[in-house]
């Protein structure tokens, strides 16, 4: 557990969840500290999953105690067609698809047990966030809002379980505000507190209705978030421009003035 001072309150910040009825996989940043010992400021950016159900009691909590002005869904077209996120009064809501509905493949919940389906291997989605053309216009449209001095709240952005597109988002913003690879594989990773149940849950509804032990595993692994998963996405950018920086400023634009305007605005 990390304790840290912010605005003459102690907060008790570890990695955890956020308590919502709705939504079991929304957090906030705030206290995570990075190789320099400076802290994210709390209520400021926030990761989760998609938000179709959450209660009244939620959305109060998220825009009185976190302070969200801002979402970004990363969702498909076709996901957000079949569980559009609840509106919350007061709060912008923009939609920035990481994939396309074709190159995702099949959606969470959605068609794991029909064999004529095939489920999509996950280090090939995050490869493909990192090389393919659309994919990083968009990667460099959502570090645009995260970058935008101008904008005012808290920032969240989700996708389904808050794991894969989300994880990478997630991944890359700590990693321009300098916290280390261990912390960011720890909240990558933490979403399995919420998602393994879930994980098992798929294997046995797919393996019971097919007796396929090989795509239950695979309906299984869909929910798991994995270091090899994320590791296939920096192996993918290192292999492509050398290091993560160089396709943070060549891609996204994050170039070290924007980083340093970023270090100095979120953390302290």
């Amino acid at each position: 557990m990390r304790i840290c001072r912010f605005r003459e309150e102690i907060y008790l910040q570890s990695i955890q969840n956020i308590k919502l009825k709705g939504a079991g996989n929304v957090r906030d940043f705030g206290g995570l500290k990075n190789k320099h010992g400076k802290m994210i400021n709390p209520h400021m950016f926030l990761r989760g999953s998609v938000l179709n159900d959450i209660s009244y009691g939620d959305a109060d909590t998220l825009t009185h105690t976190y302070e969200v002005k801002h979402i970004i869904d990363l969702r498909t077209h076709t996901e957000i067609r079949e569980k559009p996120d609840r509106e919350i009064d007061g709060v912008e809501w923009t939609h920035i698809p990481l994939l396309t509905s074709a190159m995702l493949g099949i959606t969470h919940e959605k068609d794991l047990d029909n064999k004529n389906v095939e489920i999509p291997e996950l280090p090939a989605i995050y490869r493909k966030i990192v090389s393919n053309p659309f994919s990083i216009e968009k990667l460099k449209e959502v570090f645009e809002v995260i970058c935008d001095d101008k904008r005012e709240g808290a920032l969240l952005w989700h996708c389904t379980e808050g794991k894969d597109r989300c994880g990478l988002v997630s991944a890359l913003f700590l990693y321009m505000l300098d916290v280390d690879m261990d912390t960011i594989f720890d909240d990558y990773v933490y979403t399995n507190t919420v998602s393994a149940a879930k994980g098992k849950k798929a294997y046995w509804k797919v393996f019971l209705s097919t007796g396929d032990k090989s795509r239950a595993e695979a309906a299984r692994d869909a929910y798991i978030a994995d270091r090899k998963y994320l590791e296939a996405a920096f192996e993918e950018i290192e292999m492509r421009y050398g290091t993560l920086d160089n396709f943070m400023e060549q891609e996204l634009l994050i170039t070290p003035q924007v980083k340093q305007k970023m270090l100095k605005r979120a953390t302290r």
